[in-house]
């Protein structure tokens, strides 16, 4: 398995963005032909810092972060604001 412990500083207010967005989701993918899969929102805190733990048995993936209405979406409706590549 692979932990994630992703950290954001100085993030927009999700709600002040345009279009409003109650969220940040982060989504997980293999590839990029595979279907994105929700693994979590990042939590915004008063400092406008993110963060989100998790852990995925994929090796090798994309993570890709949108906003969304919900933190519960099943496919990202949002613009893809950041991603990285994740290879272990």
């Amino acid at each position: 398995n692979t932990s994630i412990d992703l950290k954001g500083k100085h993030l927009a207010n999700p709600g002040q963005l345009t279009p409003p967005a109650s969220s940040y989701v982060v989504w997980i993918r293999a590839d990029k032909t595979a279907v994105p899969q929700n693994i979590g929102a990042l939590i915004v805190d008063d400092n406008l810092m993110g963060r989100l733990k998790t852990v995925t048995s994929q090796r090798s993936f994309e993570l890709v972060i949108t906003p969304e209405a919900s933190g519960q979406v099943q496919t990202p409706e949002g613009a893809e604001l950041m991603w990285a590549n994740c290879n272990r």
